[in-house]
């Protein structure tokens, strides 16, 4: 359900993971619920930050994320930050996120975003 107070930015960021990124690059970053960062996120929405460093705290700080590179044996973990252009985006698929206390720092976008509305910012490499 759209809110129409939402005020979208030009430019959001999501994090990633490099072992994720080829299938982003073809096919666009959408909700995968097997790939979620954090067991009370949401399956139907993906996680868009105000902030390119939220962006990447969140992948830093992800509570499934370890287990997941240990059961499939991943050997790049290094986090993609993902600058996504916004105005090609769908505006009423936006929401507040509702994981988030203060709606000032991420929204939910309930759709794919299509790989032409990315730039890849940096990647970091985990220890």
């Amino acid at each position: 359900m759209h809110d129409n107070s939402i005020v979208v930015p030009k430019k959001m960021y999501h994090a990633t993971y490099n072992y994720y990124l080829e299938s982003i690059l073809a096919v666009g970053l959408m909700s995968k619920p097997e790939n979620r960062n954090f067991e009370f996120s949401r399956d139907e929405t993906v996680c868009l930050a105000f902030e390119s460093g939220f962006a990447e705290s969140c992948a830093e700080n992800s509570d499934t994320a370890e287990e997941r590179e240990e059961e499939q044996n991943y050997t790049d973990v290094s986090i993609v930050v993902i600058e996504i252009d916004t105005t090609l985006l769908d505006k009423r698929k936006f929401m507040n996120d509702r994981n988030m206390r203060d709606n000032g720092i991420s929204l939910e976008y309930n759709g794919i975003i299509p790989p032409t509305s990315m730039k890849i910012i940096r990647k970091v490499r985990m220890l």
